[in-house]
């Protein structure tokens, strides 16, 4: 460590809360002044390091933890705190400050922008997804024949009346065949005798 980049350490430590810098140890542990020295050397000015560290001493509510006085429950872990506080965001752009502005340009970092966006696209998925899966199945509903009406489909077929004329059932017998009491051949029914042929029907008459 050079003495200026030493000088730059030692500012940055100086310039930390109070109440965080009187329970840091002494000596500052090594990966407290490593992860200054870091971000110095990647051309955050020291000031900025004491900004960042006042801005998540604020933001991530830590300056209500120390404020036993008025009810916080103070720091558990100062070194782990101050760690939080000064080391680099998630971000993957050498230029952002840390917590999504630009070194450069003093405006939004457009690399935490579009993560951002991204991550938000990607929780809209998720939600639309779960979504889907706790949709109820749809029932099928069968095709109908064509010319019928989905009101049509539930009622049953009503059964029609018999037609008149027509025999259900089994057939009836047919009707015996007519036989000549004299002489046992088929005749045809005759008006004055019924029951004879022509044959036997003369021959009674005669008396032959």
């Amino acid at each position: 460590m050079s003495p200026g980049e030493a000088a730059g350490v030692g500012a940055v430590l100086s310039l930390l809360p109070p109440q965080l810098r009187e329970q840091l140890p002494d000596p500052v542990p090594t990966d407290i002044t490593t992860t200054i020295l870091v971000e110095l050397r990647r051309g955050i000015p020291a000031s900025q390091l004491v900004d960042r560290a006042d801005r998540r001493w604020n933001g991530y509510g830590m300056s209500l933890d120390a404020d036993t006085d008025g009810g916080g429950r103070g720091l558990d872990r100062p070194v782990g705190v101050a760690l939080a506080m000064l080391r680099p965001g998630d971000c993957t752009s050498a230029r952002c400050d840390g917590d999504g502005t630009d070194l450069d340009t003093g405006e939004v970092c457009r690399t935490c922008e579009r993560t951002a966006e991204d991550r938000a696209a990607d929780r809209a998925a998720q939600r639309a997804e779960n979504t889907t899966s706790e949709r109820p199945a749809l029932r099928q509903v069968p095709n109908l024949p064509q010319g019928r009406d989905t009101a049509s489909a539930g009622r049953e077929t009503p059964v029609q009346p018999p037609l008149l004329g027509v025999v259900y059932g089994p057939q009836p017998a047919p009707p015996a065949v007519p036989t000549c009491t004299g002489c046992g051949i088929r005749v045809i029914p005759r008006r004055n005798r019924p029951d004879h042929c022509k044959t036997c029907a003369e021959q009674q008459r005669t008396g032959t």
